[in-house]
């Protein structure tokens, strides 16, 4: 079972992306993981926090790219192709003051799933992801948003 938890939640969308530093400059800094999906395949990626890629990834947002996620403990960009421009948004994340009479509060459940064994994971890993919770005018909850936090590496 799952229980849902309390967080400040900031999301803003990102209409138009040209190039990675749009991206990147989300993370400045910061370490920060990505998945990248092209039509022909699937890409795990580290951001250092010096600005720079772990490895040699496609360096132009061109139509092969079909959707980005890059992410830490306490943000996401996610970016996705539309009508032929990519767009997304970026979401982040503030652990809630204790002073919570003044606060909003999103609520959000974690969830895990597992990635099978693959180059990049040798023993497969987890995909560690927050649920965003929303609620419609009866008072009925759904998920409204969901972000990726990170990718834990499973040991044998």
């Amino acid at each position: 079972m799952y229980k849902a938890m309390p967080i400040k939640s900031n999301s803003k969308s990102i209409d138009s992306i040209e190039d990675w530093s749009q991206l990147t400059e989300h993370f400045k800094d910061e370490e920060a993981k990505a998945v990248i999906w092209y039509y022909d395949k699937i890409e795990f990626c580290l951001l250092k926090a010096s600005g720079k890629w772990d490895s040699s990834i496609r360096t132009d947002l061109n139509e092969e790219v079909v959707r980005i996620r890059i992410f830490n403990e306490n943000k996401e960009v996610h970016i996705w192709r539309s009508k032929g421009k990519l767009v997304g948004r970026c979401r982040e994340d503030q652990e809630p003051s204790t002073d919570i009479k003044e606060e909003v509060f999103d609520e959000y459940v974690k969830s895990e799933q597992q990635i099978s064994k693959s180059s990049a994971f040798t023993n497969g890993g987890m995909l560690v992801a927050r649920n965003y919770i929303g609620y419609n005018e009866i008072g009925q909850a759904g998920f409204v948003d969901s972000r990726f936090c990170a990718i834990e590496i499973l040991e044998k």
